[in-house]
């Protein structure tokens, strides 16, 4: 593909679901990962061996601090100027509420291994003969929502709470103007994946009678995570990525 087609940093903004992009022809990480998945075919690699998996991780970090000098040589920064300051104190997560419903919220992956232990046979039975009904259609997407976006409910959380930090205790102008991208661009990313992972367990909780209370308490969770978000940040749902929103 000529390098003209990829839309510069695209993959900042996304949630990582490529399965369900629009603009995965045009994003260089997807190519890059798809790339190094059939490189892994071809030399007969597991890409969960250690030895491998390092690698993997090696070569995006290259990529990345790649990525980050040219970012910076844009904006007329010297990256001399960024390694000679010392960096930023770790956050008190336990001092924003939103870290610790966060960290509560963990529990979903029991939530969610229970609901797929018990409907995944039959979903996987309805797909084969082709004849899955539309409860279990609305189960299986349901599922696949929560799966994909309860997780990074707790991760962009702390990476909020870090960002949050960071914007607000940065003198340098230029500097500061990244950091209030990414804060808000990692605030809109945990907007969508509560929103969604609510959106997901709504629509679990009409059709999975038996795990009722435990949907309720997610939903709670989500509720309050959402509050104290825009407690924080009550622009965050009118905020537009670049080619998402």
């Amino acid at each position: 593909m000529n390098e003209e087609n990829f839309i510069a940093g695209i993959y900042n903004y996304c949630d990582r679901w490529c399965e369900r992009c629009n603009y995965t022809d045009r994003c260089r990480l997807f190519r890059t990962d798809a790339e190094k998945d059939i490189q892994h075919i071809l030399y007969d690699e597991d890409p969960h061996d250690p030895k491998v998996f390092t690698k993997d991780i090696e070569d995006s970090l290259n990529e990345a601090m790649q990525m980050l000098m040219e970012k910076l040589k844009e904006m007329n920064i010297d990256p001399e100027d960024i390694q000679s300051e010392e960096l930023p104190p770790e956050p008190v997560f336990e001092s924003y509420p939103i870290n610790n419903l966060a960290e509560e919220f963990t529990k979903s992956m029991d939530l969610l291994d229970n609901l797929y232990n018990s409907y995944s046979e039959k979903i996987k039975e309805g797909l084969l003969k082709e004849n899955l009904t539309q409860e279990l259609r609305e189960i299986n997407e349901g599922l696949s929502v929560f799966g994909w976006y309860s997780p990074q409910v707790f991760v962009k959380t702390k990476r909020l709470i870090r960002a949050h930090e960071e914007y607000f205790g940065q003198e340098d102008e230029k500097m500061r103007e990244i950091d209030e991208e990414e804060l808000f661009v990692t605030g809109k990313l945990l907007y969508i994946a509560v929103t969604n992972s609510l959106s997901a367990l709504n629509n679990l909780h009409e059709h999975c009678s038996e795990f009722n209370s435990e949907i309720l308490e997610h939903i709670s969770l989500l509720t309050r995570i959402n509050e104290e978000l825009m407690k924080m940040y009550p622009e965050i749902p009118e905020y537009r990525r670049p080619y998402f929103d």
